[in-house]
This record gives C-alpha cells, structure tokens and sequence, in this order.
C-alpha cells in the first residue's frame, strides 16, 4: 500500500472516530466543554471553540430556546434557592428540515464561574444524558447520540441561598445526516443570567431546617433537624449515590465508603414538596 493511500484510509478513519465521537456528545466522547463558557475549549488562535466552527455552511438553519421551567410548569426568569426545575433546550427549523438534533449546557456561578452543577440524573430526557468533561472538572447537560427529536430536558435543583446570579451556557446544532459536520447549522452559543430570588427565598417558611456535621467528613456525619419522614438523597457529579427516609429528627449518615470529594444532600419533603440542598465534603 502506497503512502498516498495510507494517508487518505487514516484521514478517512480519523473523520469517522471524531463524528462518532461529536454524536455522543462532546463531553462525553471528548471531554470538550464547546458552550462558549468561560474556560472553554479554546482554538489556536485564542477565541473560544463552539460546535459552530465545525457544523456550518449548509442549506438548513435552526434557532435555540432555553426555559427553566417550575413544578407548575411555568417558565421562569428568577431562581428559588434549593427549589426543583426543569432546564429545557429547543431547537427550531429555521431553514430546511434537519435529520437530528444535539446540544451542550452548563450552569456557572457568576461570582467566579464555578460548575453550578444539581443536575438530576433520574430527570433527564431519554435523548439526553450528563457527562464529566475532565479538562474542566464540570458536569455538562448533552445530547446523548443524534436526537430525532428537537427538545431536550433535564432535571435541575437549584443552589442554596445567598449563592447569587448563575448562568446558564447553551449551544445546540441540526444535522443534515450525511455523517459529516459540513452542510450541518450551529447556533452560537448562548448565555441566560438567571438571578437569585432573594425575596422568595428569604420569606419562604416551608424551608426544611437541619444541621449537618461535622462537616467536611471522612466517616459520619450527624444530621439534626426537621427530619422524620423526609426524603435524603445524596449526589455526585449528578448521580444518585444513596437514597434514605429518616424515621426520626436525628440520623447518623454514614460516608466512610464514599469517593472522597464533593456532594449535594437533597432533604426533601414528600408532603409539601419542599426541598433543601447543602453542600457535604467527603474528606
């Protein structure tokens, strides 16, 4: 085999690893954060990357919508610390008539863009999944292979009180299906500021109280509060890692097992659907 074919057989290999790769999601197949946040992927000439500098120059364009959307189902501009929402991406046909859809979105605080994170892994829409991207160390939002389907939604609890303006980071892409990016549409990345509602969360009565310490923890961590019958879950990187309903006010939470690092405790109440979030450091 001549060195002109060999060339030609890896390019052709090459092509096929990345669009593989790209279907999957970023984050997941390559570990890319392309939403345009800060410290995303960046090119050799120092501008951030997005999927559009890939998936361009086709006969078909698509628009992006983002909601977050309240356990009425209604579409919201403020946050309620602690309180459960649905983050839900659009796209819609514009030009032509894409074969599938995908898109990327993450949460940062806008104090020093830290991952937001609360996603829900046991709310998310079957096209969709949540992926580690390793070279930023944050949870991303992605489409989970090629969607027929233009909607994506995900389960988000939002982050206690006294955290701030957050935003969310949004890219989404339509496909024309001829297992390349050229002739696809990206739209450029968007940013939606959603403040802190101050005033809701100040007045809310129905907030659970508890303690929790001591707190980082390498073997117990003893729970106090208003407890008996709520709900605890505790998660990781969006994952459920354990799940308990309290019988009394006080409960001893074992996390000598865990994978030391980061986690989110979920006190909910399953009669008022009041929930609580606190950040628990497994040391």
């Amino acid at each position: 085999m001549n060195k002109y074919k060999t060339t030609v057989i890896l390019t052709m290999l090459l092509a096929v690893f990345l669009l593989q790769s790209h279907s999957a999601g970023r984050a997941n197949g390559n570990n890319r954060d392309n939403t345009g946040a800060p410290g995303s992927q960046m090119g050799g000439n120092g501008m951030q990357i997005s999927c559009i500098n890939c998936h361009s120059g086709g006969n078909i364009e698509v628009g992006l919508d983002f909601e977050l959307l309240d356990e009425d189902n209604n579409s919201v501009t403020q946050y309620r610390p602690n309180a459960e929402y649905t983050a839900r991406v659009t796209l819609t046909d514009v030009t032509g008539t894409p074969e599938g859809y995908g898109f990327q979105m993450v949460g940062l605080f806008d104090s020093d863009n830290a991952d937001v994170n609360g996603w829900i892994d046991s709310e998310v829409s079957a096209n969709a999944q949540l992926s580690l991207a390793q070279s930023t160390g944050r949870i991303y939002a992605e489409h989970d292979g090629t969607s027929d389907s233009n909607e994506f939604s995900v389960g988000w609890v939002a982050p206690e009180a006294g955290s701030g303006d957050i935003s969310f980071y949004v890219v989404g892409v339509g496909v024309n299906g001829n297992q390349a990016s050229s002739g696809d549409h990206a739209v450029t990345p968007i940013r939606i500021v959603l403040p802190e509602n101050t005033t809701t969360s100040t007045a809310n009565p129905h907030t659970i109280q508890f303690s929790a310490y001591p707190n980082p923890s390498d073997e117990v961590v003893h729970l106090s509060g208003n407890l008996k019958g709520n709900t605890i879950n505790l998660y990781q990187f969006g994952h459920l890692v354990r799940s308990h309903t309290a019988n009394s006010d006080e409960l001893d939470l074992s996390v000598e097992h865990l994978t030391p690092g980061l986690y989110f405790m979920v006190i909910s109440d399953p009669l008022t659907g009041t929930i609580t979030t606190k950040k628990l450091i497994k040391l």
